[in-house]
């Protein structure tokens, strides 16, 4: 009987999200090593998580022997490329022979705005050049990758689970916000419309401001927070899930958001930008609210806390829907075997 093959997995931190892919990894006969390179967040958990040194030397000394003692035992890596040691890893990888899959889930867009350093550039560029294959979950990330000429490409797009959990009633929170904020999310949209008179009473939620986060949406956040508004940094979302009405996201890219995908497998109805491929997701007034520009983001959140009972439910359960026959476990379970069988 052939022994169970490893996968290592080079990412920055080990989140709830990751989860998914784990639990489908070990149901499959593979054996996950999640490498996590953030020391500073004590995220990893268990003898298979494994939170690397900060020291280059030990982890470089480390993941080589880690490697080289099971290279005939490794079916391939799996590297997420934003941060300078993924190339390290990368050449390790190479010159043992083992298999790459480069894991694109957001940092390309940073590399393309100079968002990163030169050196962080240079590692990133390297590392999709020697990938196997590139995996990218967003639809904007096709034409970036090949313009820097990555030519062995895959895509499929994030999920989520189905929670066994319906509304019956709108949320004790009216709107809320659970993304990072970075100026290609106009969270100051949602800071200047919870001002708005109609919102007086509201109750809403910001969950993913971090406190070393400088960017010019976060300090207009902090420096603009409106009464109405609960600021949080990174929690567990499920109780806002559970307990809010919608969910907004004026940003440049929506298209396979977890948070979006999380938010309406709970029935919280999403409000978000017309961006390339919102049309797969959300339908407007079907499955939530669409618009084009602040003053279309304003009405939208207007005409939602406006919606009767009815009406609200009605849309949340095509949100409902909507994840459990797009966005499914099965789909994505079966995307990633290809992927793998694919190298």
């Amino acid at each position: 009987m052939e022994s169970k093959k490893f996968i290592y997995i080079l990412i920055d931190i080990f989140l709830k999200k990751n989860e998914l892919q784990n639990e489908i990894v070990e149901q499959n006969g593979f054996i996950p090593i999640w490498l996590q390179c953030n020391s500073n967040e004590a995220k990893a958990e268990g003898s298979r998580k494994i939170i690397l040194s900060n020291s280059i030397l030990k982890r470089t000394f480390y993941l080589f022997k880690q490697v080289y003692n099971n290279r005939k035992k490794i079916h391939h890596v799996e590297i997420y490329p934003g941060g300078r040691f993924a190339i390290i890893f990368s050449i390790l990888c190479k010159i043992l022979n083992v298999k790459i899959i480069c894991v694109e889930r957001g940092d390309l867009l940073y590399y393309h705005k100079n968002g990163y350093s030169f050196l962080t550039r240079v590692s990133m560029y390297f590392t999709y050049k020697l990938a196997n294959v590139v995996w990218y979950r967003e639809l904007y990330m096709k034409e970036k990758l090949k313009a820097i000429g990555v030519k062995n490409l895959t895509f499929f797009h994030n999920v989520t689970t189905y929670p066994d959990f319906f509304k019956t009633t709108k949320g004790a929170f009216d709107f809320i916000w659970v993304n990072r904020l970075i100026n290609e999310r106009f969270s100051n949209w949602f800071v200047d419309a919870l001002k708005n008179d109609a919102f007086i009473h509201s109750k809403n939620a910001l969950l993913g401001l971090q406190k070393e986060n400088c960017s010019t949406q976060a300090n207009y956040m902090k420096e603009n927070k409106p009464k109405n508004l609960e600021i949080f940094g990174y929690i567990n979302p499920q109780y806002y899930y559970q307990n809010a009405s919608f969910f907004v996201l004026p940003a440049k890219i929506v298209y396979a958001n977890n948070s979006l995908l999380e938010a309406m497998s709970y029935g919280v109805v999403p409000i978000v930008s017309n961006a390339e491929g919102t049309e797969l997701i959300v339908k407007n007034g079907v499955n939530g609210f669409v618009f084009e520009t602040y003053e279309e983001f304003l009405q939208c959140m207007i005409k939602a806390h406006n919606l009767s009972e009815k009406e609200y439910l009605s849309l949340s359960n095509n949100a409902k829907e909507t994840i459990k026959n797009d966005f499914s476990v099965e789909y994505y379970t079966f995307e990633l075997l290809e992927l793998y069988k694919s190298i």
